[in-house]
């Protein structure tokens, strides 16, 4: 998805409607609290295609792995589609995301506009869905260590967002970037970070005794076959 040629610097209600050959007031007939329920919309199809990105069917079998792979397909969708990503975690949404229903109440957006919102937060929440998945797939295999799957889920989140970030905005390894915004240098560097903390969620072996014994005798409830 392109979000306008100027990328989203020249993005505005005003010119949208430009664009698609309307009117400068009409744009608001749909988006009631303006910019930033445009930027929903734009968002919500955003985070559709981002879904069905990590959604893919894993290419690898490892559970360890797999959240690796997910990780790199979250990374090369923001870096591949760098204007439409910004939009996805806009700041001007910020606020409407977390608010919609306090901002109804108080009157500041139509009953539509909060609607608007509130889908969006659902669906951004499928797209972290989509990465605590995995690493709750690698618990119940018993290879990485106990918890909420949705704190590990945060923390890659969080660093994968990092990744993003830094070669959309930043330019990290741009030069050697030759080939493509997801360049097989930027590939490889995004694997190592996304690898190095997996290191830490591996299971902690508790000594027991004489014996030596893993979370998987240990607290998990899982017996050797």
């Amino acid at each position: 998805m392109t979000v306008t040629p100027d990328g989203l610097d020249g993005l505005s209600v005003r010119a949208a409607a430009k664009a698609a050959g309307l009117s400068s007031a009409a744009p608001y007939r749909h988006f009631s609290h303006g910019l930033p329920e445009l930027l929903a919309w734009i968002a919500e199809e955003g985070f559709v295609e981002l879904i069905a990105e990590l959604e893919r069917t894993p290419v690898e079998s490892d559970p360890r792995g797999r959240i690796v792979e997910i990780g790199l397909r979250y990374v090369g969708f923001g870096v591949q589609n760098p204007d439409l990503y910004r939009v996805l975690f806009s700041h001007r949404l910020a606020r409407p995301l977390e608010f919609y229903d306090e901002m109804f109440q108080a009157g500041e957006i139509p009953h539509s506009s909060s609607q608007a919102y509130a889908q969006l937060a659902a669906i951004k929440m499928t797209a972290f869905e989509a990465l605590v998945t995995p690493i709750a797939a690698a618990q119940k295999a018993g290879v990485v260590r106990e918890g909420n799957p949705e704190d590990f889920g945060l923390a890659l989140a969080a660093m994968v967002h990092g990744l993003v970030g830094e070669f959309i905005d930043e330019g990290l390894a741009g030069r050697q970037s030759t080939d493509g915004a997801w360049s097989e240098a930027r590939r490889e560097m995004s694997r190592r970070v996304i690898e190095f903390p997996l290191t830490g969620l591996a299971p902690v072996a508790v000594e027991t005794g004489a014996h030596r014994r893993g979370p998987d005798k240990v607290s998990s409830g899982i017996q050797p076959g």
